[in-house]
């Protein structure tokens, strides 16, 4: 049956007569002296290696098309979406896809803030720490928005975010508990993620948050321990110099070495100084958890994000941080690490910023419902309120700011082979106050990042 079904759907795409490259491929050259291209589609999130042999074929097709029956490598891509019908409607493609993320109504994203304290100062932070721990009316009106959604879902993802959440772990537990009761008994999928610092995450923290479902982290690592310690300071020392790097890694450690379910995800800060000295601490990382696939790496320049400190911050320009955070992606996938991070982003939908997406909510400690988590304080994204009765009193008005189609009216996004991954809405927050859709960082980088992640794949077939 399988057999007759390929070849039903064989029989029905290669039923048409002409043939062109998707808007949504991009051909590039595999960087390689075999003379072997690459093609990468953003409709499907596929990346396609061509041999020299059969590049001049491929390469022909791709800027002119053609007619009858694909044969040979032409077969294989067209059946994969790189080649499509000339009379496609590929925007309406686009559409669909970013649709199928934003308008189902059976799933729902809650990313709530248990506190907004934090033990550390980082320098470059843009929280005020103006909220303290969740209130109890608040807790009760997640309880209660949930219980009241609860019928319709078949998914509810909860994210933990702070300040510093695991200053409040009790929250997690209580919250996570009632939740997990509510979706065991309507049939409904439930998973958990926790954005830490990762200095409170010791064996009895964890074993807290997997009782809670708990099971994808983000840690942050700014780099060696010398450039950390730099940055990432605890607020009672944040005159002194802080050694937070070492109780955070050996945290890391610990959990590498349990046998649990989980995956973490190393998020690597990077500034001017500390990019000169990535290359070693990567290998530092490479030794201790490159082979556990629980683990993988992600690379973000430090920015000037609203804090106290943005005039004195070093930062890299914006093409020098996109630029050496798709090579310290390369660096990471040669040293072993898990990229998968760089991967994603590639995919459809896959650098749609979740702020874009209208089943996403961030509450805060006091109730207030906002869509980013970058701009606390911007009265924009002071979307709502939860009230203790589970209802969410929305503001239409600034709520579409986020969730409309970022590429809609914007011509050049219209027309980019990028579109179905970011639909315009890389970062909504950027969109908003610049009034104009920023292309994200893969995209700016491309040919380097589908080289990037065509070798890792490479490496894992064994090629």
């Amino acid at each position: 049956m399988a057999d007759q079904s390929s070849k039903a759907a064989s029989d029905h795409v290669f039923g048409r007569s002409h043939w062109k490259a998707s808007k949504f491929t991009l051909l590039t050259s595999a960087d390689a002296d075999d003379g072997s291209l690459l093609l990468y589609n953003s409709a499907v999130g596929a990346i396609a290696r061509v041999t020299r042999a059969d590049s001049a074929v491929v390469a022909e097709a791709y800027k002119k098309g053609f007619s009858g029956t694909p044969l040979g490598p032409l077969a294989e891509l067209t059946l994969n979406g790189f080649f499509v019908d000339s009379e496609l409607d590929e925007i309406a493609w686009a559409s669909s896809i970013r649709d199928s993320e934003t308008l189902r109504e059976d799933v729902l994203e809650l990313c709530l803030l248990p506190t907004e304290k934090c033990n550390f100062r980082c320098t470059y932070c843009y929280e005020t720490f103006l909220r303290g721990k969740m209130q109890r009316s608040v807790i009760e009106g997640i309880i209660n928005f949930v219980q009241g959604r609860s019928a319709t879902l078949t998914s509810l993802r909860v994210g933990w975010f702070g300040g510093e959440p695991l200053t409040a772990p009790e929250v997690i537990s209580e919250v996570a508990t009632r939740l997990q009761d509510i979706c065991k008994a309507s049939g409904t999928r439930y998973s958990s993620s926790l954005v830490t610092n990762g200095y409170l995450l010791n064996s009895k923290m964890a074993d807290l948050l997997f009782r809670a479902e708990v099971r994808d982290f983000q840690i942050t690592l700014d780099g060696s321990a010398e450039d950390h310690n730099r940055h990432r300071l605890l607020a009672k020392k944040k005159s002194q110099t802080s050694n937070t790097f070492d109780r955070i890694f050996a945290n890391l450690l610990s959990l590498r070495d349990r046998p649990d379910p989980f995956r973490v995800i190393i998020r690597l800060n990077f500034d001017p100084e500390s990019a000169k000295r990535i290359g070693p601490f990567l290998d530092n990382i490479s030794r201790e958890f490159a082979n556990d696939e629980r683990f993988f790496v992600d690379f973000h320049p430090v920015g000037r994000w609203g804090g106290p400190n943005d005039s004195s911050l070093p930062v890299c320009g914006m093409r020098e941080g996109q630029v050496l955070q798709t090579q310290f992606f390369g660096s990471a996938g040669e040293s072993g690490l898990n990229v998968r991070a760089l991967r994603q982003r590639l995919e459809p939908n896959g650098s749609m910023c979740y702020a874009a997406n209208p089943r996403s909510f961030v509450i805060g400690s006091d109730g207030t419902i906002y869509k980013c988590t970058v701009a606390f304080e911007d009265p924009r994204n002071q979307v709502g309120k939860i009230t203790e009765d589970g209802q969410m009193l929305i503001d239409q008005a600034k709520f579409l700011l986020w969730t409309n189609d970022g590429s809609a009216g914007h011509k050049g996004c219209q027309a980019c082979f990028f579109k179905p991954s970011c639909h315009g809405n890389a970062c909504p927050l950027e969109r908003i106050r610049s009034q104009s859709p920023p292309c994200p960082s893969t995209k700016v980088t491309i040919d380097q990042a589908i080289r990037v992640v065509a070798a890792d794949a490479i490496r894992k077939a064994g090629g």
